[in-house]
């Protein structure tokens, strides 16, 4: 493998494996790795294998298991990443074993290096059967975007990566094995969920003018709301998770978004003057990782007083094929919440989304909802069954 054409087609071969033919930095990065510059190449290889063997986020991410088995492993890496030289003789003490290191776990020649077993991963046949290898997946293509192709990006990815890897220590039950939920391909992260492509499948253009003034509840790293706010006049983003408000903050300032503000705050505590023309709920009317758990009908309730009159609520599920038991993340007793959405809101439209990643995830049922007065017994409109069957934008049916 250490052949660069060789080298250059199984990489071609990662990237293709989970291809996301609609973000424009998979096709540049695979027009380079079919190019012929091949000092760029080299240099960027030897960069992005440095890095990831010396940079203790990267190599927690990119090799959990190793790290895991060896936990002293992380004391060597946080010494050759950021040493404290005491000596010049120190100094080259660590700058020796650090080159060592490199040297040894790169060698793609050798069966049993760390790099080697790396790529062997990422290519296999196999299906992935967790977050655990699409989160290396992924943290590796992001690597890749930003050796060969959005190199100014590097340092912003770095920061973002050391702060998901702060978070997946510290912070119980972090989404994606603690990568990214939500990807931006302007700023070079592929996500889970990429936000450019999301919001093409969500179309709320169709909805708002570009004054709106917008809500988006459990913002997550406010990469969407970012998105948003380039669309439309203003967006107020709210998240629980300090680690991801860190990062959504860290990118509005590398943006320069300035109509966006990014709260750190518990949607349940929230409370503003403002009222709103669009609310974003995306599968966060109860959430899997327990931060939010409040009664169905009071979420519903407040998203409807902080609504303008006729405003509109993007309503996206959890699991809606499952079976409806209550817990976590199940949504299969949607028509049961909807007898209760209904009766604050219009059912405009409904489609089904198609999940982004290959496993480890669902589609989910996305929903335009229409602000109205308060009505008991409102006229359903919303069912279950009926809307699982529609991947482009339906009317709801009435039920008798």
């Amino acid at each position: 493998m250490s052949d660069l054409s060789t080298l250059s087609t199984v990489l071609i071969r990662i990237i293709e494996r989970f291809s996301r033919a609609y973000d424009p930095n998979e096709a540049e990065l695979l027009d380079f790795l079919r190019g012929n510059d091949e000092a760029r190449f080299i240099q960027g290889w030897q960069q992005l294998f440095t890095d990831s063997l010396t940079t203790p986020s990267l190599f927690g991410f990119l090799l959990p298991d190793f790290l895991a088995a060896n936990p002293e492993l992380e004391g060597m890496l946080n010494q050759i990443a950021a040493p404290a030289l005491a000596t010049p003789e120190h100094a080259s003490t660590v700058s020796l074993a650090r080159q060592k290191w490199i040297d040894g776990q790169s060698d793609l020649s050798q069966i049993d290096s760390l790099f080697g077993s790396l790529l062997n991963d990422l290519v296999a046949e196999h299906d992935p059967r967790s977050f655990r290898l699409l989160s290396r997946y992924y943290v590796f293509r992001d690597l890749l975007v930003a050796t060969f192709v959005r190199p100014e990006l590097r340092p912003w990815l770095l920061r973002t990566l050391d702060i998901l890897h702060r978070q997946k220590r510290t912070w119980a039950s972090s989404y994606c094995d603690g990568y990214a939920y939500q990807g931006y391909a302007r700023l070079g992260i592929s996500g889970v969920k990429p936000t450019e492509e999301r919001l093409a499948r969500y179309d709320v253009s169709r909805w708002l003018d570009k004054n709106a003034e917008i809500l988006d509840i459990g913002a997550n790293n406010g990469f969407l709301s970012l998105e948003l706010a380039r669309q439309f006049r203003f967006v107020h983003a709210i998240e629980f998770n300090p680690f991801l408000v860190e990062i959504g903050r860290n990118a509005q300032q590398m943006l320069e978004q300035k109509n966006c503000l990014i709260e750190s705050s518990d949607f349940l505590s929230f409370h503003t003057e403002r009222r709103y023309d669009a609310i974003f709920s995306l599968a966060n009317h109860c959430t899997i990782d327990g931060n939010l758990s409040a009664q169905f009908e009071d979420f519903i309730g407040k998203i409807w007083g902080l609504l303008r009159p006729d405003g509109i609520l993007f309503f996206e599920s959890h699991n809606v094929f499952g079976p409806g038991s209550g817990s976590a993340g199940d949504d299969g007793d949607l028509d049961e919440k909807f007898a209760i959405i209904e009766r604050y809101f219009k059912v405009e439209a409904h489609r089904m989304i198609e999940r982004f990643t290959p496993q480890d995830d669902i589609d989910k049922l996305f929903v335009v909802l229409r602000k109205r007065s308060y009505q008991p017994h409102a006229k359903r409109q919303f069912s279950l069954p009926h809307a699982r069957q529609h991947y482009s934008f339906a009317p709801p049916t009435e039920i008798p």
